[in-house]
Parts: C-alpha cells; structure tokens; sequence
C-alpha cells in the first residue's frame, strides 16, 4: 500500500472514533444513562466540543496526507543517501584496488629499472677498478678517477629513488641491534674525508665524554643519514670547516641519540627552510643545477629518523652556513665484551674451490671472470638456470654465483630445482644479481640460496664472502 494511502486511511478511521468515544463518556457520566436516540442527539447538538469532534476524521486524515508525503520524502532521501553510500563504497574499493596495483606496477617498474642500470654500473664500476689496478701514468690515473666518482655517483641516485621508494610503501626495516656509535661515525667519515680534503675544509668529529661504547639501534641507517648529511655539507661549502658532534639526551623518559652537522657553507634562505626536507625538491632552481642531486637526500633523513621515533631539524643562515640537526630513540644495551683480535701479517688463504658463474651478460661474464682470476680461481661460466642444472648434473662444484634475471630459466627457479628435485644442499649458491629490494634477497634466501650480493660487485664483499663460507676448506 502506497504510504499516503495508508497513513490517510489510518488517520481517517482513528479520527471517526472519536465522536463515538466521546458520547459513550458524556452518557456514562450523566445521572440518568439514558440511551434513546433522541438523548444522543441532544447531546450531540448542544455540546460545542462534538462539532470539533465531528471533523476529527478529516483533521486526522489531512495529516495521514501530510505525514504520508513526509514519509515518502524521507524514503526518497534514505534511499538516495544508501544509493550513494553504495557507490562511494564500490569508488572506494575499485580506488584501494587501483591503489595496489599502482603500487605493484611501480614496484615492478623500479625493480626492472634498477636492475636494467646496476648491469651495465656493475661493468663501469667493475671495469675501471680493474684498470686502476693496472700500471697507469697520471692522466690515465686521473681519467679512473673521474670514472669511479661518475660511477658511485649515479650508484648513489639509484640508491636514493629506491630507498624513496621503500619509505613511501612503508617496505623499509628497522632493525636494532648494539652498534658501536663512534665506529659507524667514523667509517662514514673516512669515506667522505677525501673529498673533503679535495675542497681544502676541516672535517671534525667531537663525541660528548658521557656518550657510551654501544647502543640498540640501527647502525645501518644512522650511517645512511650520517653520509646524506656530512656528504651535503662537504657539497655546499666552499670553504671553512664542517663539525659533526654527537651527544645523547632524554626526551619524555626516553634515550636520545642527537647528532648535528654544522657547515660554513652557502646556507639557506629562511622563506625556503621549511621546503627542504619535500621529495624532489631542493633550496634553490640554481643548486640543483650546480651541484646536481635528486632532492632526495634530505628527505630520506627526515623519513628515516621519523621511522625510528625521531626528527630530522635544521637552521640556516644564508652565505654564513647551516646545521643540521638528527636524534632518535636508543637503547642502553650491556657492554659488549670485545675480544682481541691477532693480526695476521699475512693476507688469508683463499681455499682451492670449483666455481661456477651463471650469468647471461657478456660484460659481466667477462668482469666476474677477471675478478676470480685475480683471487686465482678459473671459473666455468654459463648462461641461464637450465645451463646450471646441466653443469651440475655433469661434474662437482663447490660455489655457485648466479645471476637472477636470465632466459630460458632464472636463478630462483634454478635454485629451487636443485635444493628441491637435485637434492644437492652442499654448493654454495649465492646470488650475485642487480636486483636490490629487500624482498628480492628472500625471495632467493627461499629459494634455497646461501646469500646474497648486489651489482655493482664489490671485490672486497665477494672475496670475504668466499672466506666466510669456505674458510675452513
């Protein structure tokens, strides 16, 4: 039944009871209860309250009219507004799907994009420290040189859009552990003193008395905002000296780990400080290009010391310089006892291994193959997983570095094939691949693989890499 209808016909016949209700009172209240018609008429014309009584029906029934209508409006609205809440739901959910394949999208993209540029880095950067190991006269030296810093350069803007990227997916760890405060300080400042020492400034350190030996905290990210921040200020200053000093405090009950980086550099104006720590951006149209950069840097700092309960700070006077100022929470942890370590004069041993490289790009065959020449070692090189399990099924192997992303078959499915259908759990399988996410090293840990080194190649971490595993071969 329509609802004007229906509260119209409830108004109407609770309206026409009235008359009758009201009579039966009036009777019953009279001395003599007298029931003729003639009495009930009487009565009925000569009481003024029974002509009101009398359009009660019609009264009532009107506002069944009007409360019909505004129930009908009111449905019309809530179905309106239940319609709307309906779309705005499925907006959302195809948004939060959107959302994540975006994200899966970009993930991918940087993933590919880091590995298509640490392939041919890892030739560069791999290349030109094998010429500098070589006899070269002081142009030659030079020209090296400028390669290397050109190479870590471009290493270093790669690092910075992926380390972006894991902040702004809220991928990046943080991982505590006791770490030395003064060694990781200083071994980002023997990184950076050269090229300190290039540009004539004074690079000092200076701890507080009462600062301890270790804290929990994570080292590897206190060195990643230490080196964007000191390698800053060594940038924009163009004479003077830069400090770094080092203290601790208490914030609301809990341990601070401060740190301030001081320049006599360039400075920053004051209408652009609070600018500083945006994504892509930096002080000025004309730093950027001077001095290069993605604008990253100072935003990572910020993220990361927000990431471990802390801020990133600064204040700045232009053309008189700038201090950056970093703290986070810390742990007291107990002393760790240090055991003396005796010096070997001579350089380890490295142990008599059968390698096999899998690797489906010339340049790097070429470099892994000079690299483990020079440690002594003549590996046999293969192109793809499928290579790698025929390689194996023919003939013994004590190490097996292998590359990721190859044809016909790539390392992770190589990987599992031998942990799981070879059954061959005594190579050493590690990765030695362009693909620098976190979940790229468990997805080959997983796998079944051993460990994990990135390109460009370290020739340091390979080779200690080879001790740690086969020191006792």
């Amino acid at each position: 039944m329509h609802p004007i209808t229906k509260y119209t016909l409830a108004g109407f016949i609770f309206g026409s009871s009235f008359p009758l209700i009201a009579t039966i009172i009036e009777l019953i209240s009279l001395e003599e209860f007298d029931t003729s018609v003639q009495s009930v008429y009487n009565i009925h014309q000569t009481n003024p309250l029974h002509i009101i009584i009398d359009l009660a029906p019609f009264i009532l029934a009107t506002t069944g009219v009007i409360i019909g209508r505004q129930y009908q409006k009111l449905a019309l609205i809530n179905n309106r507004q239940e319609q709307l809440i309906k779309e705005r739901t499925l907006e959302l959910q195809d948004a939060i799907i959107k959302t994540k394949h975006e994200s899966s999208a970009k993930t991918k993209f940087l993933s590919t994009v880091s590995h298509e540029l640490r392939t041919p880095l890892n030739g560069i950067i791999g290349m030109n420290e094998l010429l500098g190991q070589t006899e070269l006269n002081i142009r030659q030296e030079h020209f090296s040189k400028n390669i290397k810093i050109a190479g870590e350069t471009l290493l270093n803007i790669l690092n910075d859009i992926l380390d972006y990227s894991k902040l702004e997916s809220g991928k990046l760890t943080i991982i505590k552990q006791p770490t030395k405060v003064k060694e990781e300080v200083q071994s980002v400042l023997s990184i950076l003193n050269s090229k300190a020492e290039e540009k004539g400034l004074q690079l000092s350190l200076n701890c507080s008395h009462t600062l301890k030996d270790y804290y929990l905290f994570d080292g590897k990210r206190y060195k990643q905002i230490l080196y964007n921040l000191v390698g800053n200020a060594i940038k924009f200053t163009h004479e003077g000296s830069i400090q770094i000093t080092i203290d601790t405090s208490y914030k609301n009950e809990k341990l601070l780990l401060v740190t301030t980086i001081t320049d006599t550099g360039i400075g920053i104006a004051k209408e652009k400080q609070e600018h500083v720590f945006d994504k892509f951006t930096q002080a000025e149209d004309y730093t950027e290009r001077e001095y290069g950069g993605t604008g990253l840097g100072l935003s990572i700092c910020k993220e990361l010391s927000l990431a471990m309960n802390g801020d990133c700070t600064l204040e700045s006077t232009p053309d008189e310089g700038s201090t950056f100022s970093v703290y986070f929470e810390i742990e007291e942890t107990l002393q760790i006892r240090e055991t003396p370590i005796e010096v070997e004069t001579d350089t380890p041993t490295l142990p008599l291994l059968r390698i096999l490289v899998a690797e489906d790009n010339l340049m790097n065959q070429e470099l892994i193959k000079l690299v483990l020449g020079q440690l002594n070692y003549n590996p046999v090189i293969v192109n793809n997983g499928k290579e790698v399990l025929d390689a194996l099924a023919k003939q013994h192997f004590n190490l097996l570095l292998m590359d990721v992303q190859m044809p016909k078959m790539n390392g992770i499915e190589a990987a599992r094939n031998i942990r799981e259908i070879m059954k061959n759990e005594q190579i050493i399988i590690v990765a030695l691949t362009a693909n620098a996410f976190e979940e790229d090293r468990q997805k080959c840990l997983n796998a079944g693989m051993n460990d994990f080194l990135t390109k460009p190649l370290n020739q340091t971490d390979l080779k200690n890499t080879i001790l740690n595993y086969f020191a006792k071969v």
